[in-house]
This record gives C-alpha cells, sequence and structure tokens, in this order.
C-alpha cells in the first residue's frame, strides 16, 4: 500500500493554494503576478517526517513562502508502512515526483535569463530522508535523455532531525506517534516489536543492512540529485535533547562527511533544549536563518559535475 493513513489536502492559505500530483504528494505553484526571482529557488520539496499532520507540514510551507514568493513547492507526506514496505512500493510511491522533476527541472533550457534551475530539499527525520534516497535511486537510475543532459541544477539541502542511528527506538516512536493514550502507544509496542524482528530476520537472509545503516550511506554520496554540484552545501539541523534520533547518530553522520576528501560542504546547526522536529518551535529564528543561508550558499559560481 502506498501509505498507512490517508489526509486530506492542506487547508488553503493566501498565495498557498496545493494541488494533488500524486497520493501523498502536493504542489503549491509560486506568485506569478510578476517576474519569478533569480534568487529564488525553482522549486522547494519538503519531504515531511512520518505522520506529520499536513496541517503542520502546511505552516513550514508558509514560512517558504514567505521566505521565497515566486518559488513553487511540493510536499511529501510520509508514513511508517514505508519501514517495511517492498523496494519496489516505494519506489512506486516516488516515481510521480521523479517524473515530475524531469518534465520541469531537467527539462528546462540550459541557459535562463533568471539562472540555472535551482532546488532547495528541506526533509525532516528519518522518514524525510527516506523518501530523498529513494528519488535519488529513481533519477540516476534514470533512462530519460533530459536528466543526463538537462541544465546544471543550483541545489541545497537542508535536514531537520535526519538521519538517525537507532532502529528499533525509531521504529516504535515513529510508528507510534499518531496515538496521544500512553495506553495505546505500550501495546502497539508488540506488533512493532515483531515488524522489527522480522525486518531484522529478512535483512539476515538477504544479506542486507539495516534500514538505517543504508540510509546513512545512501546519504553519504557527493550528489543526491543528478547535475547538480558535488560540493552542494548541506545543514544539518539537530538537538541534544532529541530522543527519537539521539544527536550522536546524526554526529556520526556528519564525521563522515567532514572527513572525506574533499570534505563536503556541511553547516551545523545544534539545538540544546528542544525535542524532536520541534526545533523550528523553539527558536524560528534562528531554525530558518539557517534554511536561508545554505540555500544562499549554493549560489551557482562554475558547477563542478
Amino acid at each position: 500500500m502506498a501509505s498507512a493513513q490517508k489526509a486530506s489536502a492542506p487547508a488553503q492559505a493566501p498565495n498557498l493554494e496545493f494541488r494533488k500530483l500524486a497520493n501523498d504528494i502536493y504542489l503549491a505553484s509560486g506568485d506569478r503576478t510578476g517576474p519569478r526571482s533569480p534568487d529564488d529557488p525553482r522549486l522547494i520539496i519538503l519531504f515531511g517526517w512520518m505522520n506529520a499532520p499536513l496541517r503542520l507540514l502546511h505552516k513550514y510551507a508558509l514560512k517558504h513562502r514567505a521566505n521565497w514568493p515566486t518559488s513553487d513547492i511540493i510536499i511529501v507526506e510520509s508514513y511508517p508502512a514505508w519501514l517495511w514496505s517492498r523496494e519496489k512500493t516505494q519506489v512506486d510511491i516516488m516515481k510521480p515526483l521523479a517524473s515530475y522533476l524531469i518534465s520541469t527541472i531537467y527539462s528546462a533550457p540550459a541557459e535562463l535569463s533568471d539562472g540555472p534551475p535551482g532546488i532547495l530539499m528541506h526533509l525532516m527525520s528519518n522518514g524525510g530522508a527516506f523518501h530523498l534516497t529513494t528519488l535519488t535511486k529513481i533519477l540516476f537510475t534514470s533512462d530519460s535523455n533530459a536528466v543526463r543532459t538537462g541544465p546544471n541544477i543550483r541545489f541545497a539541502t537542508a535536514f531537520d532531525s535526519a538521519p538517525g542511528e537507532r532502529e528499533y527506538r525509531s521504529l516504535v516512536m515513529a510508528a507510534s506517534s499518531s496515538f496521544q493514550s500512553p495506553i495505546v502507544k505500550a501495546l502497539m509496542r508488540i506488533p512493532l516489536s515483531l515488524i522489527w524482528l522480522y525486518l531484522g530476520i529478512r535483512n539476515i537472509i538477504l544479506r542486507q543492512p539495516a534500514s538505517l545503516a543504508k540510509l546513512h550511506a545512501d546519504l553519504q554520496v557527493d550528489q543526491l540529485l543528478p547535475r547538480t554540484d558535488r560540493q552542494a552545501p548541506r545543514v544539518y539541523i539537530y538537538s541534544a535533547a532529541d530522543i527519537m534520533v539521539p544527536a550522536h547518530g546524526v554526529e556520526k553522520h556528519l564525521a563522515v562527511l567532514k572527513n572525506a576528501n574533499p570534505p563536503f560542504d556541511v553547516e551545523v546547526e545544534k539545538f540544546t533544549n528542544s525535542p524532536h522536529i520541534l526545533h523550528e518551535r523553539t527558536d524560528p529564528e534562528r531554525y530558518w536563518s539557517a534554511v536561508r543561508r545554505v540555500w544562499d550558499r549554493s549560489a551557482p559560481t562554475r558547477a563542478k559535475l
């Protein structure tokens, strides 16, 4: 199944009206009342955390709209069923987004009056990161001529509370996050423990790494999308107080990036007391300043493809 649960489309707001591209994927066009700003990303993709209410993702989208009024914005929902879905199911979920990118960004003219097409990726928790790495695989294995020969793409990524490391705890907390009752949360541990055991046995039989170990490896590549700069900037926003995605998991990933040759272009924004996914609510100005900076750092000089 494509998702564990369905939700209605995001509520409408001034200058931000979403239409459905596919199951769990929504698009809002940027402001078209004037010329497109060359400083704005052509597209912002917001990958939500697992079971994230659309109304909350919509609030993040509104902040993006305030920062970059002419950018198109895509919201991608995430659900716990992703963790135990077959790879083909995961690919099928993300294919509509890949097709959209191929038909728009990758098919854009090589020389544009407002500069190269740009994508700002904003992913939240492991759920958002899993969807991104699946999109990466689809595009890099695509036989589309547009992907191979399309324009160079300005690109930056903001990671919020990802990637994690504790497999079992992440599974239980993500899958039970939509339930408020502590009794229900406790009862959920039984089927989730069985799922975790099944996944572990499956990985052993198929000689596959655990999902979070694979996620770390998939994010340690120098291009997350084709035709982007190999030194495209990233910012990692996380917290010492996060229980679901502890800081040491993110920092283990960061150590690999910083020790690479050449080192990745990464910025770190480490909060002290904010819980999982609540860094923006704790200090909005600090949070959005970090997101704006990573996009500014992606300003093109000469693409290193």
